[in-house]
């Protein structure tokens, strides 16, 4: 391997980045700050010893550059087309994959670094004297980094790190078949496992202490697979062969496997014989009485024709079916002696976003089900299994309940709360969502829980329950931040996943003041709660340093994105790196926070922008652009650009003369367009009695369901002297007897019970979704319309615009539709981007300038 040294004392970039660097600086910048190349940064990790941040800058042409930066000299490397990078645990080295297969190794000690060519996967051992690579031709290579030497370990069809990173599982190709090794990646020591003719391996999992590894293996090329698990400390290995697992309904699938810590448990999925499990051939059937549509079938992991999960108990050399044909759903803790089993289909059809299901607890060891929850709503963070897996939480009647599998017992543990742990402003009234379940301690004795400000920690029995904050009074909204420490546990995709919580050393608190829009950080230990930091601005990506320093993102809506660096012991704040330097040479619009009262909710907000250089003895035309909640925007960043993949970037907006005005809007229930009305006519009245907008040039955009509002919109007002609907639905009559593709569900779930609030069926209520379509009401529109779409739109079947169009059409009403090939709900092309932002741009222009 070659080094190299670079010398200069400030930036520490690479020789060819500085070459790079000398030629830009050479090129006389644009005058006007719109044909800038700006860019958003994004902070990505610290290195263990707290001395290095790595962080990213995507630029609005689609290009990137990843950066590191030593936070005590600011010393920094750049890499153009850098992906994001990983730290070695002991400091030195940092590895850098390229856009162009290759990457960059940097020993960040000495300055030194070089390109590695054709390097598709790289890991760092514990130690980080060794380096883990594969090639994009699957060759495995381990380099020792001080020595430079490296050990070819020869082809690799697949191998996995165990969870203490020291060892590694390889799959290594030979003459015959391949041969199963582990690799120590601190001694380089290796041993086999198991080889032969035609023999091959899949699916290798370690169980989380790294002590036991169990993995697939098949000895006719992968036609029928085997399942086995090796002790390391004992080096033995015990076998499930298809030759004694003799069943004739059901084969081993070569999917996701499982073991427990200890061992005795290995979890498994079976499929049933391809002669059985194949599609019928001929046409499509579509019958109404099918639990579940024909196109939700592909989006099905695990159903009436499998996989099917199974348990071996190695000890016992006993195989345990936890899934079957009546009830194909599992979710499991490896470590725990019980599962959870549940039929997702078996109350359909049902015809909602989520399904309500009878969940059983299945006792492992005597394969036993039992009743545990039945008709439970099963939306994401509506149940957890818990880490250990003795209990189920779950959200129901407006409160949590806790389920002892192993006392058979039921706990209702929010029924005495002051407050509520519902959201009075979910989708549907009948099943509204709960605040949060942020996850268990580690111990499993306590959750911790949200309302609608502040955090709760509640036993599992109920009886002792702490509020840890204090943001009702001030209307500031507290939430924990997931740490290194703190565990992830996924049991499925059901919205059964939940957190193992490490508070030994207090917890990190996320804060926003709803009123101010003030964000930032706390520390809460003991009752005492510490404040790392509170600005008014959007602050976002806490990485703890050590128990004093820590680092975050900040920006707002004319300060580009920065890393901030504040120590609690010194009381020291200190910027690392601030983003588009060139900024402050350019002077930029200033923005308000308007706030109006409507008959639907008291106190919404919008963000209203001013163009450059406002007059007030003048009058300027406003863009009014929506989609219900933007006052988020007020502190977001948000640099000019052509490149928008919506097509509207309000900030050339107000550089070019214009207000533009971003408004809340709150949807009552069967209401969805009517609400729209009410909201953003209250907050254009608002915004013109704040400044000085002429309320004859009025323009109004939205895209997705905004699309849908604008349309509806200038149905029921003409104060829009021109409006634009990109992807927007225009019938929602018809848009309710779609298909989602996405989902492969139908549009009626998104209309009654999401984001429509229609809350009620077609049929029950025509008269309802007839005043809340667009196209219903299309012949009282006097408003120009322009309307676009990606014709590859997975979201919102284009053909909503398409019939928006033939209605004004046959109505002659003045409309444009641009339709986009090869597009979806969002523009992804550079050269789309540009062509809608301009043809949006020269709309508005053309009515309102």
């Amino acid at each position: 391997m070659h080094f190299f040294k670079n010398n200069a004392k400030s930036g520490m970039s690479l020789f060819f980045l500085i070459l790079i660097h000398i030629a830009y600086a050479q090129t006389a910048f644009p005058d006007s700050a719109e044909e800038k190349d700006w860019s958003h940064t994004y902070l990505v990790s610290a290195s263990e010893n707290g001395e290095w941040a790595h962080y990213m800058n995507y630029y609005l042409d689609g290009t990137y550059t990843a950066s590191i930066i030593n936070l005590k000299t600011d010393n920094m490397f750049n890499f153009p087309n850098g992906n994001w990078g990983k730290f070695s645990s002991n400091n030195k080295w940092f590895a850098l994959p390229l856009a162009s297969d290759s990457l960059i190794l940097v020993n960040i000690e000495k300055n030194l670094s070089d390109t590695i060519p054709n390097v598709k996967i790289n890991h760092f051992a514990p130690s980080g004297d060794y380096w883990l690579t594969q090639s994009m031709e699957d060759s495995l290579t381990v380099t020792a980094l001080d020595t430079k030497k490296i050990y070819n370990l020869g082809k690799s069809n697949g191998f996995e790190i165990n969870p203490l990173k020291n060892l590694v599982a390889m799959a290594i190709v030979n003459n015959y078949g391949e041969s199963l090794q582990i690799l120590n990646l601190e001694s380089l020591n290796s041993f086999e496992i198991m080889e032969g003719k035609n023999v091959s391996f899949q699916r290798f999992t370690w169980s989380a202490n790294g002590e036991k590894l169990t993995f697939l293996y098949s000895r006719d090329n992968g036609k029928t697979y085997n399942v086995a698990l090796f002790d390391l400390k004992s080096r033995t290995s015990k076998f499930l062969d298809v030759d004694t697992y003799s069943n004739e309904e059901v084969s081993i699938a070569n999917t996701k496997i499982s073991v427990s810590d200890t061992g005795d448990k290995v979890f498994f999925n079976v499929n049933l014989p391809e002669t059985l499990a194949q599609a019928n051939s001929g046409p499509e059937i579509w019958d109404t009485f099918d639990t579940a549509l024909y196109t939700q079938n592909n989006f099905i992991t695990s159903g009436k024709k499998g996989p099917w999960q199974q348990v071996w108990f190695t000890n016992e050399s006993r195989v345990v079916p936890l899934g079957n044909r009546e009830m194909p759903q599992v979710l499991f803790n490896p470590n725990s002696n019980y599962a959870l089993n549940f039929d997702a289909y078996a109350r359909e059809p049902q015809f909602g976003s989520n399904t309500f299901v009878d969940i059983y607890a299945i006792n492992l060891k005597s394969g036993k089900k039992e009743l545990v929850v039945p008709n439970q709503f099963t939306a994401i963070n509506f149940v957890h299994f818990s880490p250990g897996g003795r209990y189920v939480t779950y959200f129901k009647d407006r409160h949590w309940w806790i389920y002892d599998i192993k006392e058979r017992k039921h706990s209702n543990i929010t029924i005495n709360l002051p407050h509520s742990v519902f959201n009075k402003k979910s989708p549907s009234l009948n099943t509204p969502h709960p605040y949060g379940l942020a996850g268990w301690t580690k111990d499993e004795t306590e959750l911790f829980l949200y309302d609608e400000f502040d955090v709760w920690k509640i036993s599992c029995d109920g009886r002792h329950r702490e509020k840890l904050t204090n943001g009702r009074d001030s209307k500031t909204v507290f939430r924990i931040v997931y740490g290194t420490k703190d565990q992830r546990m996924n049991y499925g995709d059901f919205g059964f996943n939940t957190y193992k919580i490490d508070n030994q050393e207090g917890l990190i608190l996320s804060a926003k003041n709803y009123q101010t829009l003030k964000t930032g950080y706390y520390h809460w230990q003991d009752n005492n709660i510490r404040k790392i930091a509170w600005k008014d601005k959007r602050l976002s990506k806490l990485l703890q340093l050590d128990k004093n320093s820590f680092l975050f993102a900040q920006q707002s809506f004319t300060d580009p994105i920065s890393i901030e660096y504040v120590d609690l012991k010194t009381d020291s704040v200190k910027t690392i790196y601030k983003s588009n330097p060139e900024w402050d040479q350019f002077k930029w619009p200033k923005r308000e926070l308007i706030t109006y009262n409507t008959e639907i909710a008291d106190s919404l907000k919008g963000v209203l922008i001013y163009p450059l250089n406002y007059d007030t003895n003048k009058k300027y035309p406003m863009v009014v652009h929506i989609y219900q909640e933007q006052s988020f925007l007020y502190h977001q960043f948000t640099p000019p650009s052509p490149y928008d993949d919506v097509g509207f970037n309000f900030m050339n907006y107000a550089l070019n003369g214009y207000f533009v005005l971003l408004p809340d809007i709150q949807s009552e229930h069967n209401a969805p367009g009517i609400s729209a009305v009410i909201c953003v006519e209250k907050a254009v009245d608002t915004a013109l009695k704040t400044a000085a907008i002429d309320e004859k040039r009025i323009g109004l955009i939205g895209h997705s369901l905004g699309g849908y509002e604008t349309a509806f919109i200038i149905t029921q007002t003409d104060r829009f002297t021109t409006a634009v609907s990109g992807c927007g639905i225009l019938n929602l009559v018809s848009f309710y007897f779609d298909i989602f593709k996405t989902t492969g569900q139908s549009e009626m779930t998104r209309v009654e019970q999401n984001i429509f609030k229609m809350q009620n069926s077609y049929f029950q209520n025509p008269q309802v979704y007839i005043a809340n379509s667009p196209l219903h009401q299309a012949s009282n529109i006097n408003t120009p319309i322009l309307l676009w779409a990606g014709k590859e739109d997975n979201n919102v079947n284009p053909d909503q615009s398409l019939q928006g169009y033939l209605a004004l059409r046959r109505l002659r009403k003045p409309a444009t539709l641009y339709y986009y090939q090869g597009e979806g709900h969002v523009l992804h092309k550079k050269e789309n981007r540009k062509d809608l932002s301009e043809k949006i741009k020269e709309w508005f222009d053309s009515y309102l300038k």
